[in-house]
């Protein structure tokens, strides 16, 4: 995490004070205070080593999270990208003191320890990690992680024009996410990028009964997306399938 993360993150997010009822906590979640901060991370895994990850956080991680305090909202593999074999997972927070507290607790942790070292079984899994704090936004309704399970799921990193988050967000609103809708996409999750090198970024997680129901939606969205032109500059997607617990 950059040394300077917390001057980069709104007063809300760093302190933990409720914002309006747009900022209102998940639902299905056991948590009493709503989740202003999101940790995405994703895992770029070595060859082979996939199904040793998915058995590190089915196996050994849900203790350790749970002891920690780290909330995981949701897990994933990537099917279909440009880096193959990932792993992918999103974890949500109150306000960022209580995501400091709990992954400084979790790596020195000796049981981490001990797990890191028997699961990587000599060389490392991971190859490389990538990491991005987002904020709830108010073009979506909460996070509802018991829908969740289920279909093609798709991430998408949307950039957007600098200096216009409040159109952004009314376009997203509107216009493009009823026509997801239309289209068969269910929108589980959509947030605004709060560290990155590409801002300003929404990123958001789609759910597909088949991918044949993804690709035949294509045209409709492009065209959608058009009409949002000067909002919408660029995206980047990854096709992923949901990892049960």
């Amino acid at each position: 995490m950059p040394a300077n993360i917390a001057s980069v993150l709104p007063d809300r997010i760093r302190t933990g004070t409720r914002g309006s009822a747009s900022h209102a906590g998940p639902r299905g979640l056991s948590t009493e205070a709503p989740l202003l901060i999101f940790e995405l991370r994703r895992y770029r895994v070595a060859s082979g080593r996939l199904p040793d990850v998915r058995r590190r956080f089915a196996e050994h991680l849900p203790p350790l999270f749970a002891r920690h305090h780290l909330n995981v909202l949701g897990r994933w593999t990537a099917t279909a990208s440009d880096a193959p074999a990932s792993f992918v997972y999103l974890l949500g927070f109150d306000r960022l003191d209580a995501r400091q507290s709990a992954w400084a607790g979790f790596y020195i942790d000796p049981q981490w320890q001990q797990v890191r070292a028997s699961t990587n079984a000599g060389s490392e899994m991971i190859e490389r990690t990538g990491l991005a704090f987002l904020s709830p936004s108010a073009a979506c309704d909460g996070l509802d992680s018991r829908r969740w399970s289920g279909g093609i799921h798709e991430l998408v990193d949307q950039r957007v024009a600098i200096g216009q988050k409040a159109v952004v967000e009314a376009f997203f609103a509107d216009v493009y996410i009823p026509a997801l809708r239309a289209s068969g996409a269910d929108v589980l999750w959509l947030a605004e990028a709060i560290t990155g090198e590409d801002l300003p970024q929404f990123s958001y997680i789609l759910r597909w009964r088949t991918t044949e129901d993804r690709r035949a939606a294509q045209p409709l969205l492009e065209s959608t997306a058009r009409l949002g032109a000067a909002l919408l500059l660029g995206t980047r997607a990854m096709e992923m399938n949901w990892v049960s617990s």
